[in-house]
């Protein structure tokens, strides 16, 4: 039930982020890439913010395991590759950049749970 779970909470952040994207970049309805802008500025300054706290890392790196990461990075490349296209290029970069440094959480958990393991 959990994994269910994990793959319906998946699905619903990818549908409505898509579905944003569609309304707000493609049909240019002003409200729906403000839900955009919100949310991608919103995760930046929370990854600049918790990006050198260790147990944030732990996690982060924890969770990068899921069977959805592969389906997630490519999903990203193409969010950020409409956003690109349709003119939105502060958006693109700032999605780049965040995950720029969830990668580097990543790589930072794996180092500490390494370590705290050996």
């Amino acid at each position: 039930m959990k994994k269910f779970k994990k793959f319906l909470t998946f699905l619903a952040y990818n549908a409505a982020f898509a579905t944003c994207l569609y309304f707000g970049a493609y049909k240019g309805i002003p409200g729906f890439m403000n839900v955009i802008a919100f949310f991608i500025w919103f995760v930046f300054i929370v990854y600049v913010l918790t990006c050198g706290n260790e147990e944030v890392q732990i996690v982060t790196y924890n969770s990068s395991k899921s069977k959805y990461a592969p389906v997630s990075n490519v999903l990203d490349i193409g969010y950020i590759g409409v956003l690109v296209f349709y003119g939105h290029i502060l958006l693109g970069a700032l999605y780049v950049i965040q995950w720029v440094i969830f990668d580097y959480m990543i790589k930072k958990g794996k180092e500490l749970v390494e370590s705290t393991s050996s």
